[in-house]
């Protein structure tokens, strides 16, 4: 009830027009985001939002939703916008946002533990346990098995790390970034998997703005251009991420 009335008095609070007002979602957890009673603590989405904001000559507050708020926020234009979205993910409300050029890419993989036979193919994921997070699509991996996997849930990506750490399952889908951040936390998991991922998808990740947003698609656009060139995302991510794995795209 209380964290109902907050987000209430937040809608009805007029926007300042020298704030960026940007999305944090509250579930989100490191490498994208550290948010601790309602303040975002570290993460990368942090840092790119100050970076966008500072370009902007704006100041930044955050707004820290569940993600079922998102649409409604921007819609009513009570916040700027967000980062780390795609039009794909928000198929029936995506003619409602505003979306930018592309941010960066992450990739949606498989990854496996050492020792065993590295995967070629996704058809030798036929009958396999694959580590999975509970509630999430796998459209496109299925669609390249050929048939439904053979889901082992987790509650959330890391906990689907740790079974395969904890040798409960063999094969695990999970994304570039948070697999790249879970080995970069201890070194001794480096000899545990295989630094490999098995492309799925490359996953486009933009930034998406409120129309009725205090700064224009254009503006914002050009800032992420001028992060790009002057190499400021790239060592965001570096940050956080630590060495490249190898990636492969499988065979047909």
């Amino acid at each position: 009830m209380i964290k109902f009335l907050i987000l209430f008095v937040l809608c009805l609070q007029p926007l300042n027009a020298n704030e960026l007002n940007w999305i944090i979602g509250e579930s989100n957890s490191l490498p994208l985001a550290l948010v601790e009673k309602g303040i975002v603590k570290e993460g990368i989405l942090k840092e790119v939002a100050e970076a966008i904001s500072k370009d902007l000559n704006k100041k930044l507050v955050f707004v820290v939703l569940p993600r079922g708020r998102v649409i409604q926020f921007l819609e009513e234009g009570s916040a700027d916008g967000l980062c780390y979205i795609r039009p794909e993910w928000f198929k029936k409300d995506k003619d409602k946002l505003n979306w930018t050029d592309v941010l960066f890419i992450n990739r949606e993989i498989i990854v496996q533990r050492a020792g065993g036979k590295e995967i070629e193919s996704f058809k030798e994921l036929v009958g396999q346990p694959v580590g999975t997070v509970l509630n999430y699509s796998y459209e496109k991996l299925e669609s390249l098995v050929g048939e439904s996997i053979k889901r082992s849930n987790a509650p959330n990506m890391i906990s689907n790390l740790l079974k395969l750490e904890n040798e409960r399952t063999q094969y695990a889908i999970t994304d570039e970034f948070s697999f790249r951040y879970f080995l970069n936390q201890k070194s001794e998991r480096l000899k545990i998997y295989h630094q490999l991922g098995l492309v799925v998808e490359e996953l486009e990740i933009r930034c998406a703005l409120s129309k009725k947003s205090k700064v224009t698609l254009d503006e914002v656009n050009s800032a992420i251009a001028k992060l790009k060139k002057k190499g400021v995302i790239e060592e965001v991510l570096k940050k956080y991420l630590g060495t490249p794995i190898r990636l492969k795209n499988a065979k047909q």
